[in-house]
């Protein structure tokens, strides 16, 4: 009898924990790099232009500062921590026009070649398996044809502490 209550609480043990869930938003804290006027610093916070749907909690349409209309390519990044053991992360991206994500350095799954702008929850996707414990580093490489353009998102990360 006692063999099997310590199996039981060894299991209780592992598969409990302490979860904390956070989330990274699109802000001025974003670090912005405009091809097209070589500009870069901190995001410039962007009015919500006709078309554009996507609302994510907490976070802002952002750009480069001074290069809302420009047609041309964009680089946002923005760090990040987790404390713990990574359990999930659900990210939800909107842009004018298209845009790609590399998360520590690799392709995700997440990306579209169309305006996700119009989505008034963006791109879902899930892209857990390139988070890590510790520091993180997420990148879009955001296109825009001309008008117009900026980029939203917002990841929901829960780790086991």
């Amino acid at each position: 009898m006692v063999f099997k209550i310590l199996t039981f609480l060894s299991i209780f043990i592992m598969t409990s924990g302490v979860f904390l869930e956070f989330s990274i938003v699109s802000d001025e804290s974003s670090w912005v790099y405009v091809a097209s006027t070589l500009s870069e610093g901190n995001a410039a916070i962007y009015t919500t232009q006709g078309g554009w749907a996507t609302k994510l909690l907490d976070a802002s349409w952002i750009g480069g500062k001074n290069a809302m209309n420009v047609a041309g390519n964009s680089t946002i990044t923005k760090f990040f921590y987790i404390a713990g053991i990574p359990e999930s992360g659900k990210l939800s991206v909107g842009a004018d026009d298209y845009f790609t994500t590399y998360i520590n350095d690799k392709t995700t799954n997440c990306r579209i070649d169309s305006g996700s702008f119009t989505l008034s929850a963006g791109r879902l996707c899930d892209v857990f398996s390139y988070l890590v414990n510790g520091l993180n580093k997420i990148v879009f490489e955001v296109k825009n044809g001309g008008g117009p353009g900026g980029l939203m998102f917002r990841l929901v990360v829960t780790s086991n502490l």
